[in-house]
């Protein structure tokens, strides 16, 4: 099995494996890459093809990693970051957070090292929170002056 991608998808590292950081410095948990191409591995295991645009650079520079220990990534790139959102807890856990279902935040990313967790800063009162799931913030256009 191999899936093209044109155009090549955006996709955003959770981790890397430690000999394949090694041999390829320039990436880093949260870096957001093209994924141009996935074919089977065997045994269920994938290799992935990559194209990145390094600074400096005007040619995409392209590598392959495997899914079994190379590189784990997320195929969902985190659209909002530096944007407005409002907070959605999860049904039947509204009162174990210290704000209410909607209350606006300004989202500042996905932790790196910590897939799946966020920074955000209440509008409200300018108070930093972190280590929250970040599946409990979406992104709005809604605010009071």
């Amino acid at each position: 099995m191999t899936t093209d991608f044109n155009p090549p998808k955006k996709v955003q590292i959770l981790s890397l494996g430690n000999d394949f950081q090694k041999k390829h410095k320039e990436l880093y948990p949260g870096m957001v890459l093209y994924l141009v191409k996935k074919e089977s591995a065997g045994s269920g295991m994938l290799w992935y093809h990559f194209q990145q645009f390094m600074s400096g650079e005007n040619v995409p520079k392209t590598f392959k990693a495997h899914s079994n220990g190379d590189i784990y990534i997320r195929e969902e790139v985190i659209p909002f970051t530096n944007q407005l959102c409002k907070f959605v807890a999860p049904e039947g856990f509204e009162e174990k957070y210290p704000w209410k279902n909607g209350e606006i935040f300004l989202f500042l990313g996905e932790i790196v090292g910590m897939p799946g967790h966020c920074a955000v800063v209440r509008f409200a009162d300018g108070v930093t929170h972190f280590s929250y799931h970040t599946e409990n913030f979406e992104p709005t256009n809604e605010y009071e002056d």
